[in-house]
């Protein structure tokens, strides 16, 4: 998030590092971060903060979520192996005093996996309201957007007519939606393994070996861009353009839930745990 900030200023040359720990706000000036300087240093951050609000909040967002492409379902997971460490203690009594064990089990991983993608979707929404407040500049770069998901059902005026909303949907998909897939997926494996590493560990192979399959083979190999783009369970969380309608898109998203879900029926045909 910071970096996003200091990037664009950096690459238009307004600011650029000096030596002993300076940096240079104008040709004429200099910036010292530390001893008497410490106002001066006070200046330049208000340099970086007028820089901050000249950013879209597209961009802004863009490049302070970039990361989560990598990392989304190590965080997600950690909601699912919490369900997992109490299912394989002494709470798994519980099930038994239910007239149906599997609508129990049912209720409890979406009930943990809720919650665990409701808290980062606030994380996110905190971060959304900080920049609608902040940064008010409009995207008007109308050579380029730079995300397409919903355009293809709403259209292309969507995103500039209503940038803020359109934002907010993404963010609705990328850190509601597929946090919940992901602890949901690591809640049904409780079921089947008996130790909650391997639990944990599943989601994220899963999702790092698909991702380097679609990109490596293919669409390096076979050049298949179409259907790695489409099976590559990382392009939704991508921050980038992609050429894929949205219902192609949101698709291979549901496969952690229907493999979850046939984990659970597979395993609770009886409603024996």
């Amino acid at each position: 998030f910071c970096t996003s900030i200091i990037r664009p200023y950096i690459a238009s040359g307004e600011i650029s590092s000096g030596g002993g720990g300076q940096i240079e706000a104008h040709p004429q000036r200099r910036v010292v971060w530390s001893g008497r300087e410490g106002v001066e240093g006070l200046s330049a951050l208000g340099i970086l903060w007028g820089n901050f609000q000249r950013e879209s909040i597209g961009n802004q967002i863009i490049f302070s979520t970039t990361l989560f492409q990598i990392i989304i379902t190590f965080i997600a997971g950690l909601g699912g192996l919490r369900f997992c460490r109490k299912f394989r203690s002494i709470e798994k009594m519980k099930y038994y005093r239910y007239h149906s064990m599997r609508k129990a089990f049912y209720l409890d991983c979406l009930r943990y996996s809720l919650k665990w993608a409701a808290a980062l979707f606030i994380g996110y929404l905190i971060i959304y309201v900080f920049l609608c407040v902040c940064s008010s500049v409009p995207y008007t770069d109308y050579s380029q957007i730079p995300r397409t998901l919903f355009l293809d059902i709403l259209g292309q005026d969507f995103y500039f007519d209503h940038h803020r909303l359109y934002w907010f949907m993404e963010g609705c998909v990328r850190f509601l939606w597929i946090p919940f897939t992901y602890a949901f997926f690591t809640c049904a494996l409780s079921i089947t393994a008996y130790n909650s590493k391997i639990v944990y560990l599943i989601p994220n192979l899963y999702y790092i070996i698909l991702t380097a399959f679609c990109a490596t083979v293919l669409n390096g190999l076979l050049n298949l861009s179409g259907l790695a783009n489409i099976l590559n369970p990382s392009v939704v969380m991508a921050s980038s353009t992609y050429e894929i309608s949205t219902p192609m898109l949101l698709l291979p998203t549901l496969i952690p839930v229907i493999i979850s879900v046939c984990l659970i029926e597979r395993y609770m045909k009886k409603d024996v745990l």
